[in-house]
């Protein structure tokens, strides 16, 4: 979801109850990048020894690579759930993976 959304959300409900905690935490980054030809989308921990994977028995890292298409895409799953992506060269699931 775009920042503003989230932003908006968060002043909305402030409106409707001023008395009621809201906060906005920030939003999630997900860089990606179109120039001359390369497509990238980096999104949440993509390094198995980053603190969110401190537990290295826990954490799972795949890994696709397709040179002859230009194409390599990792996936940090940790505890069973996806925390970090980077997606070179077919960034088509980029937002799937967001949703994950």
């Amino acid at each position: 979801m775009a920042p503003v959304w989230e932003q908006a959300r968060v002043a909305a409900a402030v409106l409707a109850d001023p008395s009621s905690p809201s906060t906005y935490s920030g939003s999630t980054s997900i860089p990606r990048l179109k120039a001359a030809g390369i497509e990238l989308a980096a999104m949440g921990d993509q390094s198995p020894l980053d603190e969110v994977a401190d537990d290295l028995d826990d954490t799972e890292v795949v890994t696709f690579v397709d040179r002859a298409r230009g194409v390599y895409q990792k996936l940090v799953v940790h505890e069973g759930r996806l925390v970090g992506a980077i997606l070179l060269g077919d960034t088509r699931n980029a937002g799937t993976l967001t949703q994950l």
